[in-house]
């Protein structure tokens, strides 16, 4: 297994973590938690390969599902430590994103996608699953008001799409300059408490 799988797979269950999480908070049952991980961790992936014509990767790899699972069972095990050390998964979900967002802009390369529809495949991918997650739960997605995190994948792409069609880096140095792009504008940003202008 390579980095970039490994790192998919660990964003996978911080993903369906974050979502258990949520669904605690708002009383949900066994199902409706996981329900809420499984959505969390994999419905952008999901929309991107709809888009894409693609079929969703996790019918054909039972690591995503056992991620899953694992991320929610933890959660649901150690509810009270693990809602208490939130402030660890801000890295882990950083972390995720970065990985998500790079690994849907490469999807739509290898998909020979135009350049917005790589920024929009990437996008999708590293935040489309928090999106469908609040929805559901009735809550404005917090990516939409708060904290600059959908900016950071934004930013991250339009890095790696500049690196890959210029040619000017290697594709495994553009990639990982990329996912530590978004994770230290995330986790830069958190720190500084800085968001973009509301009106």
């Amino acid at each position: 297994m390579n980095l970039i799988y490994i790192l998919d797979l660990l964003g996978t269950l911080v993903f369906a973590a974050t979502g258990a999480i949520r669904a605690i908070e708002k009383k949900l049952d066994l199902f409706g938690i996981l329900v809420l991980s499984f959505i969390t961790a994999v419905g952008g992936g999901t929309i991107r390969d709809v888009i894409l014509s693609n079929k969703p990767f996790y019918f054909f790899d039972i690591n995503y599902s056992i991620a899953i699972l694992i991320g929610m069972s933890l959660v649901v095990i150690l509810r009270d430590k693990v809602i208490r050390y939130q402030q660890i998964l801000i890295y882990l979900d950083a972390l995720g994103l970065g990985t998500f967002s790079i690994i849907g802009s490469m999807k739509a390369i290898d998909n020979s996608i135009p350049d917005i529809g790589v920024l929009i495949s990437g996008l999708i991918t590293g935040i489309g699953g928090g999106i469908m997650r609040d929805v559901l739960i009735k809550e404005i997605p917090f990516v939409l008001e708060k904290e600059v995190y959908a900016t950071a994948s934004i930013l991250g792409i339009t890095l790696f799409l500049v690196l890959e069609r210029n040619n000017l880096l290697a594709t495994s140095i553009s990639v990982w300059l990329s996912i530590f792009t978004i994770f230290g504008i995330r986790i830069l940003t958190y720190h500084l408490k800085l968001n973009l202008p509301k009106f």
